[in-house]
């Protein structure tokens, strides 16, 4: 971008909320060559101390969902603060790490879909799981000022679903692939509900896709 004014991005950048700025920081970190990330975090980071020897083994889908959906319910990122008529639109740092984990955990599923349809439709089940718990407030999984609601979360079900269709198509019988995408659309995106309706066809076999309501 040739003619971007540094100083108009640089007043936009100083007035984001603190989530915001900490998804920037993460998606400039993974943008930015290892070998500048030492000048941009002098000052601020040791990264030295942050390094791991050899390659680190990469934790299956699976198990990081697992594990994810376990230290949610036991209430390892609820972090709750004394709110006022100020604050009352702010997250707790628990409450933003939680919304970045699930997000990203959701993006992995994405990626890796084709590998096991079966394992990431489990996962996202899972995942699907906390989102109900946190409508239902039957655990304390995070904190909310003010309106809390999994839609506050801000997954993007234009990628999601698409990905679950999919894994449903591929792994259950006719009548249950059109209870399972019926009833997520009905509960997570009921405003959109012909859309994704329409989604969950194209992903169906024939046989599938009698089995689902047109409307």
């Amino acid at each position: 971008m040739k003619n971007l004014d540094y100083d108009k991005l640089h007043n936009a950048i100083r007035k984001l909320r603190r989530s915001d700025l900490s998804e920037l920081l993460i998606r400039a970190t993974e943008q930015l060559p290892k070998t500048r990330l030492p000048k941009v975090f002098a000052g601020i980071f040791d990264l030295e101390k942050m390094t791991t020897a050899g390659n680190k083994p990469k934790i299956e889908l699976l198990a990081e969902v697992e594990r994810f959906h376990a230290t949610s319910l036991s209430g390892q990122y609820y972090e709750s603060f004394n709110v006022n008529s100020k604050n009352f639109m702010e997250k707790s740092a628990g409450t933003e790490e939680w919304i970045h984990e699930c997000n990203r955990l959701f993006e992995r599923c994405i990626s890796e879909a084709k590998q096991s349809y079966t394992t990431t439709r489990k996962a996202l089940a899972m995942l699907f799981e906390l989102l109900r718990e946190i409508d239902e407030c039957n655990d304390n999984i995070i904190f909310f000022a003010d309106e809390a609601g999994s839609w506050q979360v801000g997954v993007d079900w234009d990628k999601v679903l698409p990905i679950w269709f999919k894994c449903l198509s591929k792994t259950t019988e006719p009548t249950e692939f059109a209870k399972e995408s019926f009833s997520t659309i009905e509960y997570f995106v009921d405003y959109d509900h012909k859309k994704f309706l329409a989604i969950a066809h194209k992903k169906a076999t024939i046989e599938q896709r009698k089995a689902l309501p047109i409307e």
